[in-house]
């Protein structure tokens, strides 16, 4: 596949550079499309692909204030950005979290893919000036983090497959930025000819969660577990479920070194569910996930043949 020279991707970069004057002018029409090959051709942002095989983990969050937003408990969806209140408290459930959903929501885009070469260094020496030169024009649209990781071997995982994780706090810059045909020009090229799959989704720590994503910061190694399936009723219904097996597992998981479990939704359907696992060591991965009673609590979570669990360690490209 046609790779752009360096200067090339220079001037492309230049471009980039105007996203932050061009996109607040957008719709703000999100784009989606229902597949993987849909968001790799044309660079549109999608709720959660369907076709990838998904899978789930665990976590809560404690507080007092119960709220409803687009893909939250109630299995309703609004508007992005607006919130309801109802008033209901739903007590403790750990230490070191709280119930209730935020008045604001943060977004997740998901972007998975193989890579256009073997060479770790080539794909870095591309990523690293197409993210470097996009930070600010992202950053103004609500880009807060921007993390890069390769798959390892461990749980089947595609080894050097790229997950791109980047955190929102704007839904309709999101939406802009990624249905950018000058971004998506820019972009596509890091990957092979089936380009990358992009999902969106709501975090949402009214689930039973610990810890935050940024928790592997502190450690020199750490290892994202990306779990992803379509959940067996509405999120209202799981919900509890879900609680349950987190908080049964919480203590024995981080013993381990387990040191975040944050739970997203589908930003266009809700009952897709990711979650995301932060360990500071890939040692006991395998042993956790692979317990038979842990896959057995865990798949009764979801509907049948969409769970998948991949494993990705960190990175030192281009990062915010």
């Amino acid at each position: 596949m046609f790779r752009a020279t360096f200067t090339q991707t220079l001037t492309t970069l230049s471009l980039l550079g105007g996203l932050a004057v061009f996109l607040p002018a957008c719709s703000g029409d999100d784009g989606a499309t229902d597949t993987d090959t849909d968001a790799s051709s044309t660079g549109e942002v999608t709720g959660s692909t369907s076709d990838a095989t998904e899978g789930a983990s665990t976590g809560t969050t404690e507080g007092d204030t119960t709220t409803t937003t687009e893909g939250t408990t109630a299995g309703t969806t609004e508007d992005p950005g607006t919130t309801t209140t109802d008033g209901t408290t739903d007590g403790t459930t750990s230490e070191e979290t709280t119930t209730g959903v935020p008045d604001e929501n943060d977004y997740g885009v998901f972007v998975f893919g193989t890579l256009y070469t073997d060479d770790l260094e080539e794909a870095k020496a591309y990523h690293d000036p197409l993210a470097s030169g996009g930070e600010d024009a992202a950053k103004m649209l609500g880009d807060f983090g921007h993390d890069a990781l390769l798959g390892t071997a461990l749980l089947g995982t595609e080894e050097n497959k790229f997950l791109g994780v980047d955190r929102w706090d704007n839904v309709e810059g999101m939406q802009a930025f990624y249905s950018d045909p000058m971004f998506m020009q820019a972009f596509l090229p890091l990957f092979d000819d089936d380009g990358p799959a992009v999902e969106t989704y709501v975090e949402r720590p009214d689930w039973y969660t610990w810890g935050d994503m940024s928790s592997g910061d502190e450690f020199g190694d750490y290892w994202f577990v990306i779990a992803r399936g379509t959940l067996a009723d509405t999120p209202e219904n799981m919900r509890e479920a879900h609680d349950m097996v987190a908080a049964a597992g919480e203590e024995d998981v981080q013993m381990a070194g387990d040191v975040a479990h944050v739970v997203f939704l589908g930003l266009e359907d809700p009952q897709q569910f990711l979650a995301v696992d932060i360990w500071n060591n890939s040692q006991a991965i395998e042993a956790v996930y692979g317990n038979p009673d842990f896959q057995m609590a865990f798949a009764s979570l979801f509907m049948p043949e969409t769970i998948s669990i991949e494993v990705y360690r960190a990175t030192d490209w281009h990062q915010w």
